[in-house]
């Protein structure tokens, strides 16, 4: 999977170190609200390719700030 570069931002395959930093960040109520608490088994499946989806982690100044998925 490639990775996709931008000006300020970076997009590339969601990694399993990427988990905790995503449960923080979909823990937040603003996040939570719209999709819901996550579990990391549901992140874990999808760096693992189970569930379906081509994840990828976002990055700004070298920190995951979020994640993309087609």
């Amino acid at each position: 999977m490639a990775e996709l570069r931008g000006e300020k931002v970076l997009l590339r395959p969601l990694a399993a170190d990427d988990v905790p930093r995503l449960m923080e960040i979909q823990a937040q109520p603003a996040v939570a609200r719209w999709w819901g608490a996550p579990t990391e088994q549901d992140l874990r499946e999808k760096v693992d390719g189970t569930e379906g989806v081509v994840p990828f982690a976002i990055e700004l100044d070298g920190e995951v700030v979020g994640l993309a998925q087609y």
